[in-house]
């Protein structure tokens, strides 16, 4: 009895470690993708405006 529970309670801490795992790339990607879009963003009005001074 006691094995079989010890065995589910690592399949559950497997489980949880993935779904953190999952969460964190997931978190990471989204601030990453933030960045990015900021980055072309500010990059893209920077040239608009060389194109509206010239």
């Amino acid at each position: 009895m006691e094995l079989s529970a010890t065995g589910d309670s690592m399949k559950m801490f497997e489980r949880k470690k993935v779904s953190i795992f999952r969460n964190l790339v997931f978190s990471l990607s989204l601030k990453l993708l933030k960045k990015v879009l900021f980055f072309f963003q500010r990059t893209i009005s920077m040239l608009t405006m060389k194109e509206v001074k010239t």
